[in-house]
């Protein structure tokens, strides 16, 4: 009995290790991931917004390759090396050539994928509730927002790394609206607050509303078939309607999400933008520009392969905005349910109308 007791002692003191374990290799791979990201969007900002770079700051950039433990070995080095360095640039042509030709978009995309991976696990086992702005995962949101921001804006090569951030706040949409254990309460209030921090892109933003508005209609939309199908009422006494318990408890977790997202989008447009400029005129005086720089002010290209495009300041102006008329059908809409479901969901009705308002 004591060897039985002492074998169990032994193994579960191997599995914890062997958890925790995993985790530092997990943190350190994501760390290393996100180094990699930031490293390459600040390379890419510099780069189209530069005709040269300094050979220090190129090296500043570079450290971020680096963690601190393998930076705190090299930094003699680098100190010694800087002041041989002061006065040399580099091409920003040369750079954005040795980037192409070396794969960069497709590594950063994969880095990117494995990023949101550990996002997505993370925020399933640990206790996160998006307050620590020092701790890891919000050191990794903020670089996926940066990378976002990036590919919005017609970023060679990195339309893969909107499709991937889309489809996956989508799926944490989608878990708040499936699930059915409400044992994982913690776990949906922790996706509310992922979907919230990486919906702070412009991008990301305006599509989850229009996704979670969708997936409100239909969810009212099922219930007003529920009331109008007489197996919906309580054993056929017509007491009141009856519906899956969990798609009207998780619909609280959307229409909190939603709310948060209109309100951010509202608090974004009333804050004072610096007007695009429309000819160089407008561009502030001692800003560097080149000839790329000159194309952007008046084109903004979708795929340099098809050799079409679209004018910069419409470009802007769709990103900004939804398809034409349609917040008026989802007023209608939500309008529509809001008169239907008023007896008996009260409560959701009042969400509904909220909902409406913000729009």
């Amino acid at each position: 009995m004591e060897m039985a007791t002492s074998q169990d002692m032994f193994l579960n003191e191997s599995v914890s290790k062997s958890i925790e374990f995993n985790e530092s290799d997990d943190d350190e791979e994501a760390d290393a991931n996100v180094r990699f990201i930031e490293a390459v969007i600040q390379l890419k900002s510099i780069i189209n917004s530069r005709s040269t770079i300094s050979a220090n700051k190129f090296k500043d950039v570079l450290e971020l390759f680096l963690s601190p433990e393998k930076l705190g070995q090299s930094k003699s080095i680098i100190v010694r090396d800087k002041k041989i360095w002061s006065n040399e640039s580099i091409s920003c042509c040369a750079l954005g050539y040795v980037m192409r030709s070396s794969e960069t978009n497709k590594l950063l995309c994969l880095s990117f994928e494995r990023v949101l991976e550990y996002l997505s696990q993370s925020v399933n086992s640990l206790d996160w509730d998006g307050d620590d702005e020092n701790s890891l995962i919000a050191h990794a949101i903020k670089t996926i927002r940066q990378l976002i921001d990036l590919a919005s804006v017609g970023s060679d090569g990195l339309t893969y790394c909107l499709y991937a951030s889309l489809k996956f706040v989508t799926s944490l949409v989608d878990q708040l609206k499936d699930g059915k254990d409400m044992n994982q309460a913690s776990i949906w209030e922790r996706d509310c607050t992922l979907i919230l921090e990486l919906c702070k892109t412009r991008y990301l933003s305006d599509k989850m509303i229009s996704y979670i508005i969708e997936t409100i209609l239909k969810i009212s939309e099922d219930l007003k078939n529920g009331l109008e199908n007489d197996k919906s009422t309580c054993n056929g006494c017509g007491c009141g309607p009856s519906f899956e318990p969990h798609s009207l408890e998780n619909s609280w977790y959307m229409f909190y999400v939603l709310k948060k997202l209109m309100i951010f989008k509202k608090e974004t447009a009333q804050q004072s933008v610096s007007p695009i400029p429309t000819s160089m005129s407008e561009v502030q005086h001692g800003e560097v520009c080149n000839i790329k720089d000159l194309w952007r002010l008046n084109w903004k290209g979708n795929d340099p392969h098809e050799g079409t495009g679209t004018p910069l300041r419409k470009f802007y102006a769709e990103q900004d905005s939804f398809e034409s008329g349609i917040v008026v059908k989802w007023k209608d809409q939500l309008n529509h349910y809001i008169k239907l479901l008023s007896f008996h969901y009260p409560l959701f009705s009042y969400e509904l109308y909220q909902s409406e308002k913000l729009l």
